[in-house]
Order: structure tokens, then sequence, then C-alpha cells
């Protein structure tokens, strides 16, 4: 990778995409030395190995990254806690993979987040209870195909555009009215989801009628 940051005349390279390159191996450090890169997309490639954590921090690394697009590939192990200290990033694509681990709390803190897409990996846990501060106004809510537990009450002040909640077998609760309304809204192969919780029955709260 060239590390020149310019181009010609005064700009600077913004943009890193090497999306449906076939690009193989982990994900190459040197994208540090391009300090004025707002998209890193390297989606449907063949990077393999675990995410980053040298992004966000000390804002050594990409400080003006808004998109971070790593979709389809063969990344594994967990989302970095360090994500959450990427203060710009606004879109987070990491759908398809082999991702593990539970939700970063830190996550909760990006005020300009509004793409979560991380559906079909095999992510666990509870969302944290500073999801209750994440952007009200998101555009992609896309956690499905994953092994998520507990409810999705810590996002009841989203206001989503676009959900995907699918394939979510260990997960209850009733649905935010927020999500209900997203476009794309289907609760296929998450029964539990749109019912209260075994606990909140056992504490009084009767389940529907079947009749």
């Amino acid at each position: 990778m060239d590390r020149d940051d310019h181009v010609p005349g005064d700009g600077y390279v913004t943009n890193v995409h090497f999306s449906l390159t076939g690009v193989e191996g982990t994900p190459p450090r040197e994208i540090c030395d391009f300090v004025h890169v707002k998209e890193w997309d390297f989606k449907v490639c063949n990077l393999e190995g675990n995410l980053p954590t040298y992004l966000g921090g000390n804002l050594s690394c990409l400080p003006v990254l808004e998109e971070w697009d790593f979709s389809r590939n063969h990344m594994t192990g967990p989302i970095p806690e360090s994500t959450g200290t990427i203060p710009r990033l606004v879109r987070l694509k990491m759908q398809g993979n082999h991702l593990t681990g539970s939700m970063p709390e830190s996550m909760g803190d990006l005020k300009a987040l509004e793409w979560i897409r991380i559906f079909d990996n095999e992510l666990e846990g509870s969302f944290p209870d500073s999801y209750k501060n994440v952007n009200g106004r998101m555009t992609q809510l896309a956690i499905g195909g994953n092994k998520f537990e507990g409810t999705l009450y810590n996002f009841a002040n989203v206001r989503a555009q676009n959900a995907n909640l699918t394939y979510l077998p260990n997960m209850c609760g009733m649905i935010p009215v927020g999500i209900q309304f997203a476009n794309g809204y289907d609760l296929g192969g998450s029964p539990g989801l749109g019912l209260p919780c075994p606990e909140e029955v056992a504490g009084g709260w009767p389940l529907p009628s079947s009749a």
C-alpha cells in the first residue's frame, strides 16, 4: 500500500475502497498513515484474523473515520472495545463474518453512530445499558443471525429506518415502538421477541391469550 497521503493538488486520500477485489490476509496497519480517511471499506474480500484494535483511542489512527466496512469477509474474534472510541464513526458494517463475543459497552457512547450492521455472525450476550445512549436516529439496526440474549429495551429511544431482527432465538421481550415500524421489520426465527421474557412472566406479566 502506497503510504503517500496526498493526491495531486491540495487534496488528501479520504476513501480507501478495496471491495470485491479478493484482497487476502489481515487488515493492513499501514492504513494509519492515511490520517484523512473517512471510509475504510474492504467488503466481500478474503480478509481474516481479528478486527484491529488500533483505531480510535488516542486518535493516532484514522481520527476522522466515519465508515468501517469489513462485511462479508472471514474475520473472527470480538468487536474490539476500542471501536467505541472512534469518535466520528457513523457506519459500522461487519455483517457476514465469524465474529464472536459480546457487544462492546463503549459503543453506546458513539453519538454519531447511525448504522449497526452486524447480522450473520456468532455474537452473543446482551446489549449493555450504555446502548440506551445510542443515536436515536438509527438508519440501520441489523443484528439478526446471532446468538444474542436478553431484550431490546436498551434501544427504546431509537427510531430506526431499517431493522433486521430475524433468527435471534435467544432473545425475548417486547419490541420498542421505534423499531416496530422500521422498514424490513421481521421476527422470523426469533420466537421470543415480541413476548414477555420468562422472568417477566414469573414476575406477574401474563402471556397473551391464544384465543
